[in-house]
């Protein structure tokens, strides 16, 4: 669906182990008929994770929150590209942040996966 409309970039290397409190996966895609790119951010989750959290200003603020994107956008350990990606999608409202979970059946074999949007509207 997206691959026919989009020319999807990542900007982060999934085969780079990255830590709490950083950004699981992020794309920019760009339309290929022309106009702005779009930042989506993927929280990858296995089976039964729950949502993390972190500190920010001393309060503590959970993965899927505008708060959470907003860390991100101003964090040093994440690569420049990936902040600036993540600040024009808050800025203009475009930036789509997605749970993907990968479910699987009673014997623990993958039967497939299930895509969440967060809110993170003002």
């Amino acid at each position: 669906m997206y691959g026919e409309q989009y020319d999807i970039r990542p900007l982060t290397d999934p085969t780079k182990p990255n830590g709490p409190g950083e950004a699981d996966q992020v794309f920019l895609l760009t339309p290929k008929n022309g106009g702005p790119s779009k930042t989506v951010l993927v929280e990858a989750k296995g089976v039964n994770a729950d949502l993390g959290s972190k500190i920010v200003n001393g309060e503590r603020v959970q993965q899927g929150t505008r708060e959470y994107v907003e860390d991100l956008s101003n964090s040093d350990r994440e690569d420049q590209e990936v902040r600036d990606a993540l600040q024009m999608g808050l800025d203009d409202g475009s930036l789509k942040y997605l749970l993907i979970r990968p479910t699987v059946d009673s014997s623990g074999r993958w039967t497939g996966s299930v895509a969440q949007q967060f809110n993170i509207d003002k």
